[in-house]
């Protein structure tokens, strides 16, 4: 699992690398929000940069949104497309206790990873300085006891978030053989969220792998054999949303 993580921590910092044309490239782009305008133009910060256009879809100023942008050569019009809300939990980004690959090694291979990870949050929450940073890391501490580890991995200065739930169903209850589950999600800036599932069936590992961005997709395909990392990738049409998400009633797990 966590070489997996790594790989894909790899490809999102890959994505905005120099090498990678962002404007124009069809990769979704970070947008945030800032203030409605007159004929139903919207005014956003796209990186560094300040943009004023209209959006097929209603907005909510505040808010980030992946999405698709493109540049008319001739008009210089800027159009946006395929626009998927961020999660929450991206904006409480400085909120969660990040790890390197190395550190987050340590814990996942350590003997009781849901410890290990609880006392790290339980730590963080004991110095927490603001209602935000309170509420964020306890609605955490919550998801964990159902399962649910939440964690940010910092790679080449980039962050992205991770989720992963373990479910196992006992194959022959005499024997006490298990298939298991872990059912992940993850959200970049540069690539979109992501859904995945690992499978060990007869200790045979499948991993499968539904980004919401075709071009997403595209791009993972031609760079996963660089890192001799084998995964089925499936576009889908439908909204890709956390295993848990920052909510006003604490938690929000989906089951």
């Amino acid at each position: 699992m966590i070489n997996s993580i790594k790989a894909l921590a790899k490809l999102d910092a890959l994505a905005n690398s120099s090498k990678i044309i962002r404007f124009n490239s069809l990769l979704p782009m970070k947008i945030d929000v800032l203030d409605t305008l007159m004929n139903g133009k919207y005014k956003l910060l796209i990186g560094t940069k300040l943009l004023e256009t209209k959006s097929n879809l209603k907005l909510d100023v505040g808010e980030s949104y992946w999405g698709v942008m493109k540049e008319d050569v001739k008009s210089k019009n800027i159009s946006l497309s395929n626009l998927l809300k961020q999660p929450k939990l991206l904006k409480h980004l400085k909120f969660i206790p990040k790890f390197s690959p190395n550190q987050l090694s340590t814990i996942l291979s350590s003997k009781n990873p849901k410890q290990e990870l609880k006392a790290t949050l339980l730590e963080h929450l004991s110095n927490s300085t603001s209602k935000s940073e309170f509420m964020t890391t306890t609605s955490m501490v919550n998801a964990l006891e159902q399962n649910v580890f939440t964690f940010v991995l910092t790679q080449n200065s980039k962050d992205a978030i991770f989720q992963f739930k373990k479910r196992s169903t006992k194959k022959e209850k005499s024997k006490n053989i298990e298939d298991t589950k872990i059912d992940f999600y993850a959200a970049f800036e540069n690539l979109g969220p992501i859904e995945g599932v690992v499978e060990v069936k007869d200790d045979i590992k499948s991993l499968s792998l539904y980004l919401y961005y075709e071009n997403s997709v595209k791009f993972l395909q031609n760079e996963l054999n660089n890192l001799n990392f084998n995964a089925k990738i499936y576009k889908k049409d439908s909204s890709i949303e956390p295993l848990f998400n920052v909510s006003p009633n604490l938690l929000d797990i989906r089951g």
